[in-house]
Order: C-alpha cells, then structure tokens, then sequence
C-alpha cells in the first residue's frame, strides 16, 4: 500500500468540518439593505411630465418657416424675367427639354424624347410662362443634337443618364 494515502485521508477528515459550516451570504441583512431599497424605488418611481400647453408653437412648424429667406438667390428672384431675345427664349425652351437617347434606325438619327422616337426636321411646342413656341430639331447625330428657334440654333449634348 501506498504510504501518501493514509496522509491524504487524514487531510480530508480534518478539512470536513470547515466545509461542512455555514459560509456567510453575499447580501447583507435585510435591515442594513433597507436605505439602499428605498432609495432604489424613489429612483424607479415615474412621473408624469406636465402637459404643455395648448398655444405651444409646433417644433415641426414653426412660425414664420414658409417665408423666403432674401439670402436664398432662388426665393429671392421673384418672378421670373421675360427673355429679352430669340437667343435667351431658346435657351430656356432647350432647357426645358430632356432626351433619353438617340437610336439609328435604317441609317438614320432618331432623338428619344418622352418615349417617342423623333428625326430630324421634327416641329415641337414647347411653353414658357404660358405662351407657346416652336422649335425645330434642325439635326440629330449619335452624341447630339440641334435645335432652331427662329433663326438662333443651339447644339446640346445628349447626357447619359446613371443607372
């Protein structure tokens, strides 16, 4: 027999009582944890917010919002100006128009605009501050195209758009 386990039983029966005892719990006794109860429920108790009143102004409106700001340039224009020749007016007409493309269709140029295909010599009315024009699209090539107004031209640039 093995002479270390006579000295390891020993160990264990002395150790027994110790274990056997009641050890201390982690919380203290009630009446020590009495003041930290009650100010834990003062902390947890809710109030009622006092209801504003009925001539509060709205946070999401408030007074004065719909007034033009006279720093904005935009608000500020008023009114917009007549144009003062066939050049500006084209400009504004062309402006106003916005094509998707253009397709070849047996060697010709077709401008896509509002879904309809159009070619060259096509006659549009375009409005502007209530009086109608008539612009012609003068010539169309895969990158561009030519609108006249009167005797004024101008040449834009299809813009692709990203999708």
């Amino acid at each position: 027999m093995n002479a270390r386990l006579p000295l390891v039983l020993l160990a264990v029966w002395l150790a027994l009582p110790a274990v056997a005892a009641e050890s201390p719990g982690d919380l203290p006794p009630p009446a020590q944890r009495a003041a930290q109860v009650a100010a834990a429920e003062a902390l947890a108790a809710r109030t009622r917010p006092v209801p504003a009143p009925a001539e509060a102004p709205s946070p999401f409106a408030p007074a004065g919002f719909e007034v033009a700001d006279p720093a904005d340039p935009k608000g500020a224009a008023g009114p917009a100006e007549k144009p003062r020749g066939d050049r500006e007016t084209l400009e504004l007409l062309a402006a106003q128009l916005s094509p998707s493309g253009v397709i070849v269709l047996r060697g010709s140029h077709l401008l896509i605009l509002s879904n309809r295909h159009h070619p060259a010599g096509t006659r549009f009315t375009v409005s502007h501050q209530g009086q109608e024009h008539e612009l012609l699209l003068a010539e169309v090539t895969r990158t561009t195209y030519t609108l006249r107004y009167r005797e004024q031209e101008t040449t834009r640039t299809i813009k692709s758009v990203p999708k």
